[in-house]
């Protein structure tokens, strides 16, 4: 509630500023994400591509490595978006802008690296892409992991999206020893968050931890 009410203030106060449509946007995909449901779809869509629409135009107006990031961030939701609702011409297409536009913030400050986070989901993504059991792309794991590492250690706005990040990609590479370490730490400051149990639980069933499995996955049931 006091993400909705902050971001509303936003809105009212900079209208020409994408950071409360695109916040607000994250916050209703971030439900809709966490707790596997679709009843926000509506307002979800619209304030995206409001975010979109004026990102683009603050990069036209002051061409900043924030103004960059914001469009690509956008740009990247969306893209996400499109996606999970089988738009794929669409989403590729925001795909290869969402890059485009997180680089282009990189370029502008270096030291700036929350865009980092951004593009490592975007290599994954394509170290995935496989045609007859072949991949498409270059595995750049290990590169990927040290950029989602650094943005934990030094972003502005994304080290815990950095985390969660690294618990995807470390469940699915198989390297149970550091997901149950980034989990841990997401646990400390999160213990009722979904998402961290349902890591939790995928790891101890991985390491037949069954009964300590199941308490996750009852406490997951509940919410």
């Amino acid at each position: 509630d006091s993400v909705f009410k902050y971001t509303d203030h936003l809105i009212e106060q900079f209208p020409q500023d994408p950071s409360g449509y695109f916040l607000k946007a994250d916050a209703y995909q971030t439900i809709m994400r966490d707790y596997r449901v679709a009843i926000y779809e509506s307002e979800f869509d619209s304030l995206i591509n409001l975010a979109v629409e004026i990102s683009e135009q603050a990069v036209e107006r002051n061409p900043i490595a924030e103004n960059y990031f914001l469009y690509g961030a956008s740009e990247g939701y969306r893209c996400l978006h499109w996606f999970r609702n089988g738009k794929w011409l669409k989403a590729i297409g925001a795909a290869i802008k969402t890059s485009k536009m997180l680089r282009r913030a990189l370029e502008e400050d270096s030291n700036f690296v929350d865009p980092l986070l951004g593009l490592a989901l975007y290599d994954y993504a394509k170290s995935k892409v496989q045609v007859f059991g072949l991949g498409l792309f270059s595995d750049k794991t290990k590169k990927i992991i040290e950029n989602l590492n650094r943005v934990h250690e030094e972003s502005h706005f994304l080290s815990t999206h950095a985390l969660f990040t690294l618990q995807l990609i470390y469940f699915e590479i198989d390297r149970m020893d550091k997901l149950k370490a980034v989990n841990k730490e997401l646990m400390a400051k999160y213990p009722d968050h979904p998402v961290c149990h349902y890591y939790s639980a995928l790891a101890l069933e991985k390491q037949d931890s069954l009964l300590k499995a199941q308490q996750h996955w009852l406490t997951l049931i509940e919410k």
